[in-house]
């Protein structure tokens, strides 16, 4: 890009010849050396996967391209989390979906590696499965059947291979500035940090507003580990790259991954998905310091979500002993239904008698029911947390204990009190809920609430 400056005359002296200058220039301070070569590098210069890929005619080494391949997959490979979780919303299958994610990856870059011998890595660029999932296709398909939209991406993927095989792209591409390409290529880097912050996929330090779209989250440490750690892990990473330490993307990408899973497996809360549910009354309690309602941050105002208790009645809640976990169904390979161990339940609705595993019977009238619901990940049916199916398998079977009544049993009447991590959480008026609450005998049929908490609406399990 050239820049014209217009310049006063220069005076007469300043026109004679210069003296050529003969000393050997000075180089450049600012300017990485060179890494030097070590044994494995010593041994594969020469070879022929050395001489295929130009590797040591392009002044690189094994260790250089090495360590920048497996930085690339690292700063890449959160694609294969991302790209799934914002494509399930349409309704497609969540592992086709990590499946088809990868492996087109893998096929791309293969073939940008043997055939193109470029070192370009190659994957579901983001903004466009935004469109296809939000724009396009709706939640479930509401807007466009999948299946349709699906087809159309299927003639552009055959449009674009045309194009590319007749080199059609190169001339178009030319027909556009470089600064648009530039300031497209900022955009996309834009979008993508924007993921980063978000909830759903990162560190949850910004979060979405009415008003002004983009406002910061609430960073109180109780509810915000994974915004501090994303922090933390923010400066290391920037204090690594200042200090021109080998590899410093790849350490700190690591480093924070090893700690996340490690939190995970120790069963620090705001780490682990066990989701809590509960059959029975609840009560939604006016929190003022649980999770910040939409529109709520650390500047303020600080307003929080309605909290919802199990069994916030005068006879209290009783804890069932026992977990549930996922179990493959027979016939059906690749599906999965929620299966419990544990106590059983039988009796009337508030009339509950609880067996545990060794015999123990207890007796519990008038209390609410609280229970692990499924922690596993999605079923079959793409769901979460699984309270309902749980409860069936609770009782010995589908439909609860008092077929015909209104309802067809307690069951219907399940609702999400905890995830253990945080998760999304919405404020809703929703009807539906409130016929779940009357179904299940925790309200009145002429009664309603005026506002409840909807915990993992969308099964999207912890957030960050």
């Amino acid at each position: 890009r050239a820049a014209w400056v217009l310049r006063p005359p220069l005076p007469a002296e300043a026109m004679e010849p210069a003296e050529p200058n003969t000393a050997t220039p000075e180089k450049s301070t600012k300017r990485r050396a060179k890494r030097a070569d070590n044994k494995i590098d010593t041994w594969f210069k020469g070879s022929r996967v050395d001489k295929y890929f130009k590797v040591t005619e392009r002044g690189s080494n094994f260790t250089t391209e090495f360590i920048a391949g497996c930085t690339t997959f690292l700063t890449a490979c959160y694609i294969m989390a991302v790209n799934p979780n914002i494509l399930s919303v349409t309704g497609l299958n969540y592992e086709g979906l990590v499946f088809a994610t990868a492996m087109s990856s893998c096929v791309a870059t293969l073939i940008m590696g043997l055939w193109a011998n470029l070192p370009f890595g190659l994957w579901p660029g983001m903004g466009m499965n935004a469109y296809f999932a939000y724009t396009i296709v709706g939640f479930k398909g509401t807007l466009t059947p999948v299946k349709k939209v699906m087809f159309a991406v299927l003639i552009e993927g055959v449009v674009f291979m045309v194009m590319s095989a007749l080199d059609v792209r190169r001339y178009i591409m030319k027909t556009f500035p470089r600064w648009l390409m530039s300031a497209t290529m900022a955009g996309i880097g834009l979008f993508l940090a924007q993921i980063g912050l978000h909830a759903g996929n990162g560190i949850d330090l910004v979060r979405d507003h009415p008003a002004i779209y983009v406002d910061a989250f609430n960073t109180n440490i109780d509810y915000s580990a994974r915004t501090w750690l994303g922090i933390f892990m923010f400066f290391l990473m920037a204090a690594l790259v200042t200090l021109r330490v080998k590899g410093a993307v790849m350490i700190a990408i690591l480093a924070s991954t090893f700690l996340c899973w490690t939190l995970e497996a120790a069963g620090e809360k705001q780490f682990v998905y066990q989701p809590q549910c509960c059959l029975g009354s609840i009560t939604y309690t006016s929190a003022t310091s649980w999770y910040p309602r939409p529109g709520s941050s650390w500047i303020g105002p600080k307003e929080f979500l309605s909290q919802p208790v199990c069994g916030g009645g005068p006879e209290g809640v009783f804890e069932v002993p026992g977990s549930a976990s996922n179990v493959e169904i027979e016939g059906n390979p690749g599906f999965f239904a929620s299966s419990w161990s544990g106590a059983k339940v039988t009796g009337s609705f508030y009339n509950w008698t609880v067996t545990e595993a060794d015999g123990t019977e207890h007796y519990v009238p008038g209390k609410a029911l609280s229970y692990q619901g499924n922690g596993d990940g999605r079923n079959g049916l793409g769901n979460k947390g699984d309270c309902n199916d749980v409860c069936h398998q609770m009782f010995g079977g589908f439909g609860g204990v008092v077929p015909g009544e209104y309802g067809y049993g307690p069951c219907w009447g399940t609702i999400m009190t905890d995830t253990s991590c945080w998760t999304s959480m919405t404020p809703s008026n929703d009807n539906q809920a409130n016929e779940h609450q009357q179904a299940a005998g925790a309200i009145n049929l002429d009664q309603s609430l005026a506002s409840i908490t909807v915990i993992d609406g969308f099964g999207a399990g912890c957030t960050g």
